[in-house]
Order: structure tokens, then sequence, then C-alpha cells
């Protein structure tokens, strides 16, 4: 039986003639049928396999989902449970789902838009242009101070923590539920009239949800 040259198609190296040729026995034309349809399948299996993982990656599956055409998003909730100390500026933990945007926030100083410090040996003043700084930062990522997730203090040598959180509490002044709250003495900060430093870190889930403020 002659050899045939290999043809470019679905089965591309096959040395089955094309069932169309004229030298096709039905055997071979059954083979040739059977390696494209086998084919086809393979390939638009993992077609549909490929595009369920990157609209599963881009767009999520375990924290949203659709109940009547309306999306179900899972709240940030702030964690204070039963039995533990409970204290009006910060929360005993934070959960927060996997589809909620998150905002940086990197250290911030007592400083005004110049770079001058606000309050020289203020720890109150200082405090207080901190916070306002990392507000502006906060709205410049489209978050609010309420959706502050953890905030970490960094106070420089023995400087008094009572001062600086009562200038916390006057810019929570009662949001709700506080976020997680690390305090830090440290030997001293990039500038040595710098007094304190506070850094943080923000979370959004945009959606049409109740929040979920504490967890009891």
């Amino acid at each position: 039986m002659a050899r045939h040259r290999p043809w470019s198609g679905p089965c591309q190296g096959s040395t089955l003639p094309r069932p169309n040729d004229g030298r096709s026995s039905p055997t071979e034309r059954t083979i040739w049928f059977v390696e494209r349809d086998v084919f086809q399948v393979i390939y638009w299996w993992l077609l549909l396999v490929t595009l369920a993982e990157f609209s599963r990656r881009k767009w999520g599956s375990t924290e949203t989902g659709r109940q009547g055409g309306k999306e179900n998003l899972v709240p940030i909730e702030r964690l204070n449970p039963a039995g533990m100390h409970r204290n009006p500026v910060y929360s005993q933990g934070i959960s927060v789902p996997a589809s909620a945007r998150h905002i940086y926030v990197g250290g911030q100083n007592g400083v005004d838009a110049e770079g001058r410090i606000v309050g020289k040996s203020d720890l109150a003043a200082q405090t207080a242009q901190a916070l306002a700084n990392l507000a502006a930062v906060l709205a410049a990522g489209g978050a609010r101070p309420d959706d502050l997730i953890s905030l970490t203090v960094c106070l420089a040598g023995d400087a008094d923590l009572r001062t600086a959180f009562g200038a916390w509490a006057a810019f929570w002044n009662g949001r709700g539920a506080p976020p997680i709250v690390k305090v830090l003495r440290v030997a001293g900060l990039a500038n040595p009239d710098f007094l304190i430093e506070v850094e943080a870190m923000a979370a959004i889930v945009e959606g049409d949800f109740t929040q979920i403020d504490q967890i009891t």
C-alpha cells in the first residue's frame, strides 16, 4: 500500500489520507473522523477551562454571588467578642473579605503641606495634624476614616500615650467600631522633632449591603 504524505489539519501529522481523496477505505475514513472529533472536543474543553479560570481570577467566585440579579457581597466585620476587654478607641479584630479593595497609608507625621512641623513639642497638635494628613490620603484613594481597618502608631521616647489617644478620640468622634490599633514606642523618628507617626490601612467593599460594625 502506498504511503501518504502527512497533511495539515485537525490531526496534523497523521499518515492517513483525506477521507475525500478517493483512496480511503471505510475504516480509514472512520478513523479520520474520530481523530477530528476527539481533537475538537479537547480543543473546546481546554478553551472553556481557560475562560472559567480567567473569570474566577478576575472577578472571584467565593466572595460574591448573584441572588435575583443583585450582588450578594460579604461585609467587613469589626470583631469584639464577648468576654474580652472593650475599648472605644480600638477593636479586637477585623474580618475583611477577599473582594475588598485596600488603601495603604504610609507613615504620617505632624507636618503641613510645606513640610513644616505643626506644634513642635506639642504631641496633641502633631497627632491631630498627622491624622488630618492620613484622612487626606484616604480621600485621595476614595476612602473615608470609617473605612480604616488597621492603625499603627509610633511614639517617640516617653511621649504621653494618653495625649495621643485623646487626639485620636477627637478625630474618630463616634464613627462606630474603630479599627485595630497597634502602638509602638521608638527611640526616635526621622526628624528629632517628630513626636508621633501614624500608618494605616483601609478596606472598601463596594456594593449595596449593610455593614456589620461589631460581632459580639
